[in-house]
């Protein structure tokens, strides 16, 4: 079998963040000496209006060849392959409230609610004095682009009657390269004046930016240039899976399964040079920028809604590579980022044995496996500036950095237990316990650092992570009361040790700004958020309902309750509450039709600037319909979000539940021709 695909999908998402999260006004700012109510108030900071658009270009293949050695031997050779380019680029036009009010703005006037400044209106003073009232950056990623592949020989070999054996040897490859970032963040609304007011999680935030806000007149006095460049991460694995089977011909006893498995994992990046301004070149003058630009699409923002800035100029990717290429800093060693490079190697090795039964209107099964892993984790840890520890890396603009490396290893022992009970012809009752094992992720053990010097946060992994062990109890009852009818309910619980969860640390990394303006090393804290192991559990009830109306007819619907939570009663990331699906549907030999709707409740999304965020409810529709032209010819139509949702998220913070970002994705169309030979 061989087979070929191609596609080539343009991708825009229209936004809006609160990136920088939620300031408080110090109680000695201008703005809070003219107004001391103000004082503590909680205001939003980089507020952005968020343009990304990607182009892809997807080419892969498949080749599998299936050979029948033997009476009793069958070979399998599976390969594929996939290429994807992936140039995409970035915008984020913002309000950046805190550089405004810490260089002596005030407010026209501020509404206050619970602690929070909803609506504000700050002072446009016309000179210098207030500095940029906004940030904008512009990240170009021309070149990024990845790969994976990977090639399978299976072996079936029946030895005899009674015993056959599985074999497979495998290897996998993958890649992400981004290998340039052209990158301004520059200065923009000098002295200008802005404003917001805010309506709740569940609609945007109404804001503005004074001044003459074009690629003329922005403020390289207030820029930075950053963007990590060379980045080339790497994923391989080779495995052994051997499983075997004998089957018994009388007795409750039915079948042994046993088998084994080995397999080498590992994951790196061993480069990344971490650009900056190019401090001798005048970088700062804006009359070394172009002067025209182009604009973001004039129907920007109309999924989300609210009134933003519209007309908002930028400079084309070709631009920014020539901005970078006579204004950043991209010398090796000075500028390679020690925090971004790190590697990942994993043995795991596992073996099982299965008992299945088989009785009179009842089956089931009891398993134990054994899997040990051998986790080897390197990474650089920053250090204090001039800490004289033995083996340091010197010299590098962002500090010094100790090479670190972690084993972690551990091995489990994993039983299951699984009971069917045939109640009568049309219900089956069904009993399972289980103990199951998820490793870390490897970013989460050691994924790459992110700084945020203007919010002075940051994000990294943690390579203490033990694996989550996940102790599980099922019970279900299936009533099939018609043909093709069915009607089903099941209680679950998951009890959860080493849960994977955030929490923050603070620790103090070289501060580039500060240090070039001081001309000094300057270290600041930052507060980090980095993967933990915590404990939790989730409880919950699944029900299914499917039931045919006539015979071409039907409709279906599920629907899952999950209660979570992790120790001390903190929200389980990624479970929602509620979920439901329901859909209706036609199918003859001919025609075939189905539109769906999928529900999800609130959920817990993960950390963010050290704020909680979740994704707000959310609610899909979907549609796919087939027509069976000829024996040889399929047409096909599929849409998805046809009701064009808006993904909204909000954060939980001391002052409260407040907005953090909102996204429209659109609605995606696929029309299908399949071709039998």
């Amino acid at each position: 079998m061989v087979q070929g695909s191609s596609e080539e999908p343009h991708l825009r998402r229209d936004g809006q963040e609160v990136v920088g999260g939620y300031g408080q006004i110090a109680a000695d700012s201008a703005a809070a000496l003219a107004n001391p109510q103000l004082a503590g108030a909680y205001y939003p900071n980089l507020l952005g209006a968020v343009l990304f658009e990607q182009e892809r270009k997807r080419t892969g293949g498949v080749l599998d060849i299936e050979v029948k050695a033997g009476d009793n031997l069958t070979l399998n050779l599976n390969a594929f392959a996939s290429k994807l380019k992936a140039d995409n680029y970035n915008r984020n036009y913002m309000l950046w409230t805190s550089h405004a009010l810490g260089n002596g703005a005030t407010f026209a006037n501020a509404v206050v609610q619970n602690g929070v400044i909803t609506s504000g209106t700050l002072n446009p003073d016309g000179t210098a004095n207030d500095g940029a009232y906004g940030v904008y950056d512009m990240i170009s990623r021309p070149g990024a682009k990845s790969s994976s592949n990977y090639i399978a020989l299976d072996a079936d070999w029946r030895a005899s009657d009674s015993l056959g054996f599985k074999f497979q040897l495998g290897t996998s490859k993958g890649k992400g390269s981004s290998p340039t970032q052209d990158v301004l963040e520059t200065g923009i609304g000098q002295g200008a004046g802005a404003s917001w007011a805010m309506h709740g999680i569940n609609e945007v935030i109404d804001w503005s930016l004074g001044g003459n806000n074009t690629a003329a007149n922005h403020l390289p006095t207030a820029a930075w240039i950053f963007g990590g460049q060379g980045m080339d991460v790497s994923d391989k694995e080779d495995w052994f899976p051997a499983d075997g089977e004998y089957g018994f011909a009388d007795g409750v006893l039915a079948s042994l399964d046993f088998g084994l498995r080995y397999s080498e994992h590992e994951r790196k990046n061993d480069f990344e040079i971490a650009q900056g301004p190019n401090w001798a070149t005048d970088w700062q003058n804006i009359a070394n920028y172009p002067t025209d630009a182009a604009h973001y699409p004039g129907d920007f923002g109309n999924g989300i809604g609210g009134s933003v800035p519209s007309g908002i100029w930028y400079y084309t990717p070709e631009q920014l590579a020539a901005i970078n290429a006579e204004f950043a800093n991209r010398n090796n060693p000075e500028r390679f980022y020690f925090s971004d490079v790190y590697g990942v190697k994993e043995k795991v090795s596992a073996a099982y044995v299965q008992a299945n039964f088989e009785g009179e209107r009842w089956s089931g099964n009891i398993g134990l496996r054994y899997v040990k892993t051998d986790g080897t984790i390197r990474y650089n840890q920053a250090l204090p500036v001039a800490s004289g520890i033995p083996g340091a890396i010197t010299g590098s603009a962002f500090g010094d950095y100790l090479p670190v490396t972690v084993d972690n290893s551990y091995n489990k022992l994993l039983p299951s237990v699984n009971l069917k009970l045939d109640l009568d012809d049309n219900v089956v009752a069904r009993i399972a316990a289980s103990k199951t094992m998820t490793r870390p992720d490897y970013s989460a053990l050691a994924g790459s650092l992110s700084l945020d010097d203007l919010t002075h946060t940051g994000s990294g992994g943690n390579p203490q992570l033990d694996p989550l062990i996940s102790t599980n109890f099922d019970v279900a009852l299936e009533w099939y009361y018609a043909p093709r009818a069915l009607l089903s309910a099941s209680l679950y619980s998951m009890h959860l040790k080493d849960y994977v969860g955030f929490g923050t640390t603070t620790i103090a990394y070289k501060d580039q700004a500060a240090s070039h303006e001081t001309g000094t090393d300057v270290y600041s804290d930052y507060l980090v958020s980095v993967p933990v192991n915590t404990d939790g559990k989730v409880t919950g009830l699944e029900l299914n309902w499917q039931q045919p109306i006539g015979e071409w007819f039907g409709v279906s619907a599920n629907y899952t309750r999950a209660n979570s939570s992790t120790e001390g009663g903190k929200p389980l990331n990624g479970t929602s509450r509620n979920t439901y699906n329901v859909a209706g549907y036609f199918e003859n030999d001919t025609f075939s039709a189905r539109v769906a709707y999928s529900f999800r409740e609130a959920f817990y999304a993960g950390v963010s600037r050290t704020d909680a965020f979740y994704e707000d409810d959310f609610g899909t529709v979907s549609a796919s319909l087939n027509y069976k032209a000829t024996d040889w010819l399929t047409v096909s139509l599929d849409g998805l979000n046809l009701n064009d949702p808006v993904k909204s998220y909000y954060t939980k913070t001391a002052a409260g539940v407040l907005p953090y970002a909102m996204y429209s994705n659109g609605r995606q169309y696929y029309l299908n021709f399949r071709f039998k030979f």
